[in-house]
């Protein structure tokens, strides 16, 4: 394997997996209609699993300094969603690491691909992705979701202190 790409199982209790979906159910509504993305910022499930994340990336990237979280976001993917080919750095060049973990596994399409690492990846419940943010070598894209519905939590990291959410500091 020549990819920095890392699935770990199991990374997210049932109860916890459970508590976030009910959060993201709660507050739906308000968001668009085929695609639900949630900012998270002063909740302990998700903070808890920010550390979580940070000290996964240390590990398997060898990276001594301090990570931090950028932001964490929760999504409800419906029927028809998915996602364009794409990096998590967007419009803030310092992510360097995301996380990705799959609350669900009760859906059909939703498959992750990075084409350029040849890696495709259907997600298991209670799992996480881990992968470098920056670079096109990891652009990936989300398969359209054609059953259920498929929820995840997305979290941004950098080691640039001044661009963390200070909620998670």
């Amino acid at each position: 394997m020549s990819h920095r790409i890392t699935i770990i199982e199991n990374f997210i209790s049932e109860d916890d997996a459970n508590s976030i979906i009910d959060f993201i159910e709660l507050n739906s509504t308000q968001l668009k209609e085929s695609f639900y993305g949630l900012f998270f910022s002063n909740n302990d499930i998700i903070k808890k699993y920010s550390l979580i994340s940070i000290n996964n990336h240390k590990n398997i990237n060898e990276y001594y300094d301090e990570i931090y979280t950028y932001s964490a976001s929760g999504a409800k993917w419906t029927k028809g969603s998915f996602g364009e080919l794409h990096t998590d750095t967007n419009n803030a060049p310092w992510v360097e690491w995301s996380t990705i973990i799959y609350l669900n596994d009760d859906f059909s399409g939703g498959t992750l691909n990075f084409p350029h690492q040849r890696f495709m990846y259907k997600p298991k419940k209670y799992s996480a992705i881990l992968f470098p943010s920056s670079g096109t070598e990891y652009n990936h894209s989300i398969s359209k979701v054609i059953g259920g519905n498929r929820y995840t939590v997305l979290y941004m990291h950098t080691s640039i202190k001044e661009n963390a959410d200070p909620n998670f500091l």
